[in-house]
């Protein structure tokens, strides 16, 4: 699941990214006009070369992430669809088809599990931490060893369906919330209720640290819903500031033109290089400039790899890459899901002044 688990999809519209014919690229580069009149002013040049050149990069980022949403909708490929057909299963995004009204919105959410074939090992936890799962009757299992291992373990003789089946997790160990007579079964709807930091002597005299540290403490501890929608660099410490993985936002997205790191590719090159220039000349090696260069080289591209939102989402660090063109539609969708019947207080520690 690497994009569209969580891409926003518009119903009856295969593809999150349907638009019907236009996109941002098409409106940027003056081939359409918004659909409201209430059009808020602004002061850029569409006709600068820049603009183009920005214009026609995003549009690259955008083409690439429709070619890689349209290779997972198809499902592994022909084969693995026929294969599920023939042992009786609905492909994920048929049953959800089936669980939604029409022309209702949706996103694909990672916290509901739907277990409709063999949850084994580590594979066992995945619906067993989910928010809510449904397991289907004589196809989905959950254990941490299948029967094969069960007997050479323990000389126990059972099948699959008796020792992790449906009747198993949800009448008797409670790992599983809902049961499905089988793959297109589901008439439960399963609602889920669910700063930029600078660097340098200026910015550390004034006070850089604790400002941030505030902010930090004020974005980790407000009980608020939380929806972080990051658009381009989010490096170090400014990730953190503003609500990056690692302070749990309900939701947290990227546009195709996001990158995360410690700290920008050329920026760790320098710090890198720098940190190698002076091992050598502690060694008395000499370090020629084109082998500095070199190693700037190497490091840039592990960090444009790394830093990749395609890396990211691959790994569920986010509820991955929208189309910038989908950022109100998604964030309404996701206010709406995190959206507390009744307010909690938040509690701050120390702010230093």
């Amino acid at each position: 699941m690497l994009l569209t688990r969580v891409a926003a999809r518009r119903r009856p519209l295969p593809l999150p990214l349907s638009r019907g014919g236009s996109s941002v690229a098409a409106v940027a580069a003056g081939r359409g006009e918004p659909a409201s009149g209430s059009v808020l002013p602004d002061t850029l040049d569409r006709s600068s070369d820049a603009y183009a050149r920005n214009a026609a990069a995003v549009g690259e980022l955008l083409s690439d992430l429709r070619a890689r949403v349209s290779q997972v909708l198809r499902g592994g490929g022909a084969e693995a669809v026929r294969r599920n057909a023939a042992r009786g299963k609905l492909l994920a995004r048929d049953r959800i088809d089936r669980l939604l009204d029409p022309g209702a919105s949706f996103l694909e959410l990672s916290q509901i599990a739907l277990v409709l074939g063999s949850c084994t090992a580590g594979g066992a936890y995945i619906p067993a931490m989910a928010d809510e799962s449904v397991i289907v009757k004589g196809n989905g299992t959950i254990f941490l060893a299948g029967p094969p291992l069960v007997k050479a373990a323990t000389g126990e003789e059972i099948s699959a369906e008796d020792l992790g089946g449906a009747s198993v997790h949800c009448k008797v160990s409670g790992v599983s919330d809902h049961f499905a007579q089988a793959s297109f079964h589901f008439s439960i709807r399963i609602m889920i209720w669910t700063i930029l930091l600078a660097v340098g002597s200026k910015s550390e005299a004034s006070g850089i640290a604790k400002a941030g540290a505030k902010m930090v403490m004020a974005v980790s501890c407000a009980n608020v819903p939380k929806i972080t929608i990051i658009v381009g660099g989010s490096f170090g410490a400014g990730n953190y500031g503003m609500c990056g993985r690692a302070y749990s936002p309900n939701f947290l997205f990227l546009w195709p033109t996001a990158r995360i790191s410690v700290m920008g590719g050329i920026q760790a090159a320098g710090v890198l290089a720098q940190i190698e220039k002076n091992n050598k000349k502690r060694q008395g090696l000499e370090w020629t400039k084109e082998e500095e260069e070199a190693f700037k080289a190497k490091v840039v591209e592990a960090y444009d790899k790394e830093g990749s939102p395609y890396y990211s989402t691959a790994r569920l660090w986010d509820d991955g890459i929208i189309d910038p063109a989908d950022t109100r539609r998604v964030i309404s969708l996701c206010l709406s899901a995190s959206a507390k019947p009744v307010p909690e207080d938040t509690k701050y520690g120390v702010f230093r002044m």
